[in-house]
């Protein structure tokens, strides 16, 4: 009995150890990750009590529109003039 309490303790206590942070990433990492992606495929409004499922239209709308890809290559731009001089100078 004392050999199979010791066994458990050595190789079950790391796992016991991790099992806190596991839960914590599901809770706050990827359920949230989840249900945004739900949210997505959805006709969201916050003041309507039903949503309508739309699929990938959404993606579609917003790869269709100019000011998306505008966005974007604002964003890269500015991700590169921020990154590259901080990284010349570091």
């Amino acid at each position: 009995m004392k050999s199979l309490l010791y066994r458990l303790d050595v190789k079950g206590s790391p796992y016991l150890y991790i099992v806190p942070f596991f839960l914590l990433f599901a809770a706050f990492g990827i359920f949230p990750l989840a249900y945004t992606a739900w949210v997505s495929l959805h006709e969201w409004s916050l003041l309507s009590e039903t949503h309508t499922f739309l699929g990938l239209q959404n993606y579609r709308d917003l790869f269709a529109d100019e000011y998306f890809w505008n966005a974007l290559r604002n964003t890269a731009q500015i991700w590169v003039l921020s990154t590259v001089p901080q990284l010349l100078m570091a």
